[in-house]
């Protein structure tokens, strides 16, 4: 493979800015590196994963600017081959004439996660957990990284590889009986077999569910708060940012437009949405804002519905509770401290926001609605990628495929269903792939990774 370089720190003004060259060619760049002593590094006496100081010169000998770098030898290597590693000062200018002096040794720039796509190719990860890295760097709460950095470890690839091995056992006993035809399916083998498919559909299935609840954690949650002019959301949303961001007015209609916020809600990363309160109205203004509500109630995660509950039910209360129906939604009753009315025994929760009376407790009900509540059971392995998604999805639907064809003893469609699954289990953990496959994971990584 060619020689390949990029900064894998931010091409920024900072302190420093660290470059790193891997391929076959990484060591001849010692004749642009220099020991105090003004002598030329020997390419024949490196000492690997030694940390050098020294000077990084032009090519017309020139010094450029004071080092430290350090030699990495294949395979003992993030990417598994020959590497170099290089730490300039922070000027971005001064990086850009060092990656030239590395190109006019015949060095080229890496592309968009090269060094992470040689890293699988060379066998040092497979693909869940190159793409872990990925997941790792864009997650936005704490929680996130914990799930990704544990899949960089291996957590789900160790997982999805036993799955393969109950499926290779299981085809075996299958194949067998495939070849030969004249003898039936004993009692034992059929409980057997389908006991390994009910085990490998169960985790798949939970896997899947994790994808759905853990995704908050990578990704952040949408939450929109509706309900009727003057209920108290822009309330609500004050106390839950702990700041006066919306204002708060004895008149109906204040807020005419949706008004966002971001937030943690216990380690969850939020974007909070007040919008306009909804009800008729003949306002062109308002009725816009209005419009905006209902488009973001079809676009978020979870929705607060607030009713007024030191009122009476009123019409414009059941509009907001029927556009909000069959969505993931948590009904809140305010104005606890006034409350006049009995006829909510529906609600998930009372608060008062004048008063913040309850808001803890809301944080709960918020995270529990969202939380994957078999976190536990799974321990650290839980989906994070969309393309193990869409890979698990079509393996639970064969593993369902082959229990019919088990049950009604088509042991050659059975042979068939096993077969794809264990193709689809290899694509995930990358002993099978195609460069398609490779060129459109590793493109959406940055530059030096």
């Amino acid at each position: 493979m060619d020689t390949i370089a990029a900064p894998i720190t931010p091409l920024l003004t900072s302190a420093v800015i660290v470059v790193r060259v891997s391929g076959e060619d990484s060591f001849k760049c010692c004749e642009l590196l220099m020991d105090y002593s003004h002598n030329l590094i020997n390419q024949n006496q490196i000492r690997y994963r030694y940390v050098y100081t020294g000077y990084f010169l032009l090519p017309d000998g020139t010094i450029l600017d004071e080092v430290v770098f350090y030699f990495f030898k294949s395979p003992n290597s993030f990417t598994g081959e020959d590497s170099l590693e290089i730490s300039f000062h922070g000027n971005p200018q001064i990086v850009v004439k060092a990656l030239e002096t590395l190109y006019s040794l015949g060095v080229r720039a890496a592309e968009p996660g090269e060094f992470t796509k040689r890293a699988f190719l060379n066998n040092k990860v497979d693909l869940t957990q190159a793409e872990s890295i990925l997941d790792l760097i864009e997650s936005k709460s704490e929680k996130g990284i914990f799930y990704s950095f544990n899949q960089l470890q291996g957590s789900l690839s160790s997982k999805i590889k036993s799955l393969k091995d109950i499926l290779i056992d299981t085809a075996s006993i299958v194949e067998a009986y495939v070849d030969f035809p004249e003898d039936d399916l004993s009692a034992h083998d059929y409980t057997y077999i389908q006991s390994n498919l009910e085990t490998i559909a169960e985790y798949v299935k939970n896997l899947i569910n994790s994808y759905n609840k853990q995704k908050f954690y990578r990704e952040g949650l949408n939450i929109i708060i509706i309900g009727k002019p003057n209920v108290g959301k822009s309330s609500l949303l004050n106390n839950l940012v702990q700041k006066d961001r919306a204002i708060v007015s004895e008149y109906a209609g204040t807020t005419r437009d949706y008004i966002e916020e971001k937030l943690l809600i216990k380690g969850i990363p939020v974007n909070l949405v007040d919008t306009a309160g909804l009800r008729d109205s003949d306002s062109d203004l308002e009725s816009i804002g209005i419009d905006k509500a209902k488009e973001k109630v079809n676009e978020a995660d979870l929705v607060i519905v607030l009713l007024d509950i030191s009122q009476p039910l009123s019409d414009e209360d059941r509009l907001i509770l029927d556009i909000s129906n069959g969505t993931e939604r948590i009904v809140v009753g305010n104005k606890m401290d006034i409350m006049k009315s009995s006829n909510y025994d529906f609600l998930d929760i009372c608060v008062s926001a004048k008063f913040k009376t309850n808001f803890e407790q809301l944080e709960d009900l918020i995270y529990s609605r969202v939380i994957f509540e078999d976190s536990e059971k799974m321990g650290s392995s839980v989906l994070i990628n969309g393309r193990h998604l869409s890979l698990l999805s079509r393996l639970f639907d064969i593993l369902k495929e082959a229990d019919v064809n088990l049950q009604n003893d088509f042991l050659d469609l059975l042979s068939i269903d096993l077969n794809q699954a264990l193709n689809i289990i290899s694509e995930i953990t990358g002993d099978v792939y195609t460069d398609e496959i490779l060129d459109n994971i590793f493109s959406k990584f940055c530059l030096g990774k």
